[in-house]
């Protein structure tokens, strides 16, 4: 059973991340099992011996978050990622456990598809909507699909992680949604933090201004071609259709590579990139 090894996967990159050791032998016994479940769309499996992207969602979601939180095979995170946007009403089919196809799959788009991320949550909107209580905490939205595992979990407390980890999605701070920030919970909390500007009083309804977005653009990274043959440090100025703009840092001239020549890694990371 994949999702065995997703859940694994998906805790060893974490724990990665807070400075615990992961055994690699496990990490690519466990990663080979998994990339021959994949079937050719882009999903993980039930089992290498049972391939198929029947309840997939919560397999490749949480493969998805886990290869692109470790920086390990990215070529088929970005596939994953891909298959989780090209089926993505097929979110809840997740055996029993309707929500976790739902958070697992939001985080797989949001590491390894994060441009399709505003089209995901746009059509899940009427389920967290159906899940809103005049209370203001969330109720469980059943299925037609069986959600005995849900049930086993607790509906209301499972209800509420869901929808939290849906909204929380479009920002930087869990790791699970591509944060980087160790000790991000324990910063300031007030209305003015020591090391930041004022905010501004006035207060939007529209999510998207509220959402802050990670400055990929001021990183400097290497840059490779799909043959290797060409190298380049430099940063990501736009992302123009199929055109790919970058700033050298060697001599901080501006060039423009195809995108389809860039390598799957790059690809993965040009995903991660918020739409403007």
């Amino acid at each position: 059973m994949t999702i065995v090894n997703v859940h694994a996967h998906l805790a060893w990159a974490l724990a990665d991340k807070c400075g615990c050791r992961v055994d690699l032998a496990a990490w690519n016994r466990s990663l080979g099992e998994v990339i021959k479940a994949m079937t050719n769309n882009g999903a993980v499996g039930y089992s290498s011996a049972a391939r198929g992207d029947n309840d997939a969602p919560a397999r490749t979601g949480g493969m998805a978050a886990a290869l692109a939180i470790s920086g390990q095979r990215l070529d088929a995170a970005a596939a994953m990622g891909t298959w989780l946007i090209q089926k993505n009403n097929r979110m809840r089919h997740a055996h029993t456990n309707c929500s976790m196809g739902l958070f697992f799959g939001t985080a797989g788009i949001k590491q390894a598809n994060t441009r399709q991320l505003p089209r995901h949550l746009q059509n899940w909107l009427p389920y967290l909507e159906l899940c809103r209580t005049a209370q203001g905490a969330a109720s469980y939205c059943g299925s037609k699909r069986n959600y005995g595992g849900d049930e086993y979990l607790g509906l209301s407390p499972l209800a509420n992680a869901t929808v939290a980890l849906m909204l929380a999605s479009p920002e930087n701070t869990l790791f699970l949604f591509g944060g980087k920030t160790k000790g991000w919970l324990n910063k300031p909390t007030g209305d003015v933090a020591a090391d930041s500007p004022p905010k501004s009083k006035a207060q939007t309804s529209n999510a998207k201004q509220n959402v802050e977005t990670p400055d990929v653009a001021a990183e400097f990274r290497t840059w490779t071609s799909t043959d290797g043959q060409f190298q380049v440090v430099a940063k990501l100025i736009k992302l123009d259709g199929e055109t790919v703009h970058l700033e050298r840092q060697d001599d901080g001239r501006q060039i423009a590579v195809p995108l389809g020549k860039l390598s799957s890694e790059d690809r993965l990371f040009l995903r991660r990139v918020p739409p403007e």
